[in-house]
């Protein structure tokens, strides 16, 4: 499967920073996304089941709000069929020290698959993903003073 002319991964942690005023993480989130509509933006759907929890579900204004965001033309929901079976199998065999969620094991499978043009992540927890989005040259966002997605991560203009 070919991306566009590279796309931005953004995860689940994000998003509920963003859609939550009181997430301890909303200043950071928002600030990651300030420019979110200029990025062409993927969201595997382990994120979607992540954000979309029965806590989220019951605040029916941030769900409309995210359900506004999912339709915008620059953000796409991909399949993660091709990397579950093998993110539960790597969770279950982990043997390095660090925990790493079924989730976060799942966007680690779909950054390292070279035919899926990702040229950042932007997440608030680096850690489980600084060493794969090393090895693939991704630009890996995760603090306010980190940076943002270059031009080469922006969705092509409208006009």
């Amino acid at each position: 499967m070919r991306i566009g002319r590279g796309a931005v991964v953004v995860d689940s942690g994000v998003w509920l920073g963003l859609l939550d005023a009181r997430d301890q993480h909303h200043g950071r989130a928002t600030n990651l996304t300030e420019d979110i509509d200029a990025w062409s933006v993927l969201i595997p759907w382990p994120c979607l089941y992540e954000t979309i929890s029965t806590r989220f579900v019951k605040d029916r204004r941030r769900v409309s709000v995210f359900m506004e965001i999912l339709r915008r033309r620059n953000i796409s929901v991909i399949d993660d069929s091709p990397y579950r079976a093998d993110a539960l199998n790597a969770v279950s065999t982990l043997t390095d020290r660090r925990n790493i969620s079924l989730v976060d094991m799942v966007i680690r499978r779909l950054l390292d698959d070279a035919s899926v043009r990702v040229t950042a992540l932007v997440t608030l927890n680096p850690t489980d993903f600084h060493d794969v989005c090393r090895r693939r040259g991704i630009e890996l966002v995760d603090d306010v003073g980190g940076g943002k997605p270059t031009n080469s991560q922006r969705a092509p203009s409208a006009g």
